[in-house]
């Protein structure tokens, strides 16, 4: 399933903040957790800074069109 979101430069800022809260909070928790495997907790992790970079990504053009669309 695909969604579809219109996203403001501050808004992905927030979404990264948001993504590295939450890996803050649940990464320790899974480390401790005796079902969960090392491995899956750092799959996790994996998940979680790919998003973070794709947000990243994501900003930096929506910063580039927005440049573009002011130029004479």
């Amino acid at each position: 399933m695909l969604e579809i979101c219109a996203f403001k430069p501050t808004e992905i800022k927030e979404a990264i903040e948001g993504l590295d809260g939450l890996q803050k909070i649940i990464v320790p928790i899974l480390m401790r957790s005796s079902n969960m495997p090392e491995q899956d907790a750092q799959q996790f992790v994996r998940h979680i800074m790919l998003a973070k970079h794709a947000l990243l990504a994501m900003g930096n053009y929506l910063e580039s069109q927005m440049e573009d669309s002011h130029e004479p």
